[in-house]
């Protein structure tokens, strides 16, 4: 479940405002009213606001959601502590805006998570394809309707094509971010670094051995190199300065 998740990194949200920014289906809006969480949703699709609705109240709850888009949004300055924005950025028209809006809307020390679309990632994560990040985007687009991958573009409001999403290197986000206001942590190092919260055994043991070997610099080198050419996405955490 993703809020149980996010409490690895963000483990108080009893009275906290929360946002979900692109709230789709209302998994995540439902999992906070489980727990009696002060949360709102939006999102641009009218048919998924619907479902979210449909969902939320036949659990009892009143669903509080409102049909917008992220480049502006109708809450005042200062509004929320958190911000749960998951496969979201790469469909929308101006994801600089988007992240302003968030900024202004955060209350000083509020936190974003957010998934981030690696533009030199292995595999793509919308089509499933190997190699596809690695191309120049027309060719991408070729490679697609070779693998017969298309998506039905009627089925969708955002933007969905390859050739139109946003995808970034993880140094050009991070001067993104870091130029709107931001303080950036990356949960994947902060598991490298506190192997206690990682959820995959396998791993944690792993993890554990190379500092108890005191080599856990070799896990940092070879980290880096997955998050340039690996990785499908980065998982970050942006902090309001």
């Amino acid at each position: 479940m993703h809020l149980q998740y996010l409490k690895r990194f963000y483990p108080d949200f009893k009275n906290k405002k929360i946002l979900e920014l692109g709230c789709g289906k209302g998994e995540f809006l439902l999992e906070c009213h489980k727990e009696n969480l002060d949360v709102v949703g939006v999102d641009i699709n009218p048919n998924y606001i619907e479902i979210s609705k449909e969902k939320i109240k036949k659990s009892g709850f009143e669903p509080h959601i409102i049909l917008t888009k992220g480049e502006k949004l109708p809450f005042k300055d200062n509004s929320f502590d958190f911000i749960n924005c998951v496969e979201v950025l790469e469909h929308t028209n101006d994801p600089e805006q988007v992240l302003k809006e968030c900024f202004r809307m955060l209350k000083n020390n509020g936190q974003i998570y957010i998934t981030i679309h690696n533009r030199l990632g292995f595999k793509d994560a919308h089509y499933n394809l190997r190699f596809l990040n690695w191309m120049p985007r027309f060719l991408g687009e070729k490679y697609i309707k070779l693998k017969k991958k298309n998506k039905d573009k009627f089925q969708f409001l955002d933007k969905q094509k390859i050739s139109e999403m946003h995808y970034y290197t993880y140094k050009k986000f991070t001067n993104i971010v870091t130029k709107i206001g931001f303080n950036i942590k990356d949960t994947k190092k902060i598991q490298l670094q506190n192997p206690e919260i990682i959820l995959n055994k396998k791993f944690k043991r792993i993890v554990f051995l190379f500092q108890r070997f005191k080599i856990s610099f070799i896990l940092d080198w070879l980290y880096k190199l997955l998050n340039k050419l690996y990785f499908n996405t980065f998982h970050l955490i942006l902090i309001k300065k």
